[in-house]
């Protein structure tokens, strides 16, 4: 889910999302128990899409076309522009939807659950009869690459943490604590700046993670495994690859190369569009 203009209550910490998912529903997808999805006429406003206790999913006056960019191609920085074709009122429309999955959501690195966007992607076809199809297309991009092999920001972790997710034991991270899998916010380097905590990260999840500068970030390091590190930099998105870069609070693309040795290169890249091939209004509850 997008976290700038909505607030998704998963990990505060995670704020890359999900990869791309497959456009066409695998067999078993798993649903929502009941689900009630209404127009919401407020117009531009806040909205608002979250998770509840009991799995509970609930978004208000939640632009439709964001809710597509959302289930089918999930938290990346203009995912909405890659959801082309459609009616007009796919843009303008907005909706208020309160659905109770089976269980307990369980967390996915990086982003919202895996489970929430199938659910999501099952219920925009069921109620909106909605049918996509994908295109690649090439599009900027940025390639994140070592320049500095062997840095020492970058620390191999052990954690395995794909059977510590497969238990269940992975918690939401606490601000300022390293966590176990997975990113946080907290005080890093000697000015104490609120920076990333990285524990047990993997280079394809911090690339999903640096989607944040605004556009798709492609993993290119080479780099297997997971990894622990910290980094201090200037708030994502308030300045460009080439601004100058302040030395106590440099800029992603700054902070990348002197802490952690890697870079963030421009580039094109094939990446898929969705195509909204057909769709209807849903009938009101």
């Amino acid at each position: 889910m997008r976290y700038v203009s909505i607030q998704f209550v998963l990990t505060a910490a995670v704020l890359a999302g999900a990869a791309l998912a497959q456009a066409q529903q695998p067999a078993q997808s798993p649903t929502f128990e009941v689900a009630s999805v209404k127009p919401n006429g407020d117009g531009p406003g806040k909205m608002q899409a979250t998770t509840r206790p009991g799995g509970v999913f609930v978004a208000v006056n939640t632009p439709l076309r964001l809710l597509i960019a959302d289930a089918y191609i999930g938290n990346q920085p203009g995912a909405i522009d890659r959801i082309v074709g459609g009616p007009d009122w796919v843009q303008s429309a907005r909706y208020d939807i309160t659905a109770k999955a089976p269980r307990e959501f369980r967390p996915t690195p990086p982003g919202p659950p895996a489970e929430l966007l199938l659910m999501l992607r099952a219920l925009l076809e069921d109620r909106f009869k909605l049918k996509v199809h994908r295109e690649p297309r090439e599009l900027p991009a940025y390639e994140l690459v070592v320049v500095r092999p062997g840095a020492a920001g970058l620390r191999r972790s052990d954690v395995d943490c794909d059977a510590l997710f497969a238990a269940g034991q992975v918690t939401r991270p606490e601000a300022g604590i390293r966590p176990r899998c997975g990113v946080s916010n907290g005080p890093v380097g000697v000015t104490g700046d609120i920076g990333l905590i990285a524990g047990a990260f993997s280079m394809s999840q911090f690339a999903q993670f640096l989607q944040r500068v605004g556009r798709p970030v492609i993993d290119k390091t080479g780099l297997t495994g997971r990894y622990d590190f910290d980094l201090a930099f200037a708030p994502l998105g308030s300045s460009p690859a080439d601004a100058p870069s302040d030395p106590a609070r440099p800029t992603i693309f700054v902070a990348l190369e002197e802490q952690l040795g890697l870079k963030l290169q421009s580039t094109k890249g094939p990446l898929d569009v969705i195509v909204i091939d057909s769709i209807e209004r849903p009938v009101p509850d």
